[in-house]
């Protein structure tokens, strides 16, 4: 299994709908918010798994990045 946390900094005034929008999508928990950053991990069963979330969170629109704070991949640790 592989784990990421992440800062997702979105547009001014857009934490709350991008937070609102990470929390449906699977293998994505939001742990909060301070101001546009949205404090995020991911998980899958691979590192190329949590890359595809990475990727489909950065095409949100009101998404600024996605910047990662700590990774591991436990089958490969």
């Amino acid at each position: 299994m592989a784990v990421i946390s992440v800062i997702v900094q979105a547009h001014d005034d857009c934490g709350g709908l991008v937070s609102e929008g990470l929390s449906s999508l699977t293998g994505v928990s939001v742990y909060g918010i301070k101001e546009d950053q949205v404090v995020t991990v991911l998980e899958g069963d691979n590192m190329e798994d949590v890359n595809v979330l990475m990727r489909q969170i950065r095409d949100i629109p009101e998404v600024i990045g996605v910047f990662p704070v700590y990774g591991t991949d436990y089958d490969n640790a």
